[in-house]
Formats: structure tokens, sequence, C-alpha cells
């Protein structure tokens, strides 16, 4: 994730549809982690039986649990056993 406009105390998280991001509940989201000034990553393991990797991005303070910013758009990771 690009973004140069994350500032302060914010780290971006992923949740979505699977239990190892979260199943859809923000207080389990993954927090990404600063590669660059403006580059963020995460990287984890999507099961091997998934169709459809389904997630959200959100902004959280550091020390806080509660999600600051939910982003509007879900985005889905194509299932790559028919790749």
């Amino acid at each position: 994730m690009e973004n140069a406009r994350i500032s302060g105390d914010l780290v971006p998280h992923v949740f979505g549809s699977e239990p190892i991001i979260g199943s859809w509940d923000p207080h389990h989201a993954l927090a990404m982690e600063r590669e660059l000034a403006s580059m963020w990553e995460l990287s984890f393991v999507v099961p091997p039986d998934h169709e459809t990797l389904d997630f959200k991005f959100l902004l959280k303070p550091k020390e806080a649990a509660a999600p600051v910013h939910h982003r509007g758009r879900t985005y889905a990771a194509p299932d790559r056993r028919h790749a």
C-alpha cells in the first residue's frame, strides 16, 4: 500500500473475510508495517481452500484499539487455485 498522507500515530490495518484477517471484525485487523516513508507492507498465509479473499483497509492509532477510519471499498484477491 502506498500513501504518503498517512501521518502521526496512524497505522494502516487489513481486515476481511477469512479468520486470518479478522473475519470482518476490525478489532482483529492485522497491522501493516512501514517499509519506506510512503509504503506499507503486510504478509500472511492465505488458506489453500479459499475461493475469494475480500478485505478492507482501516487506520488505527498505534496505541488504541478502536478504528479511526474505514476505507469504503472492499478488495478481492482472486482464487489462485484456478490460475
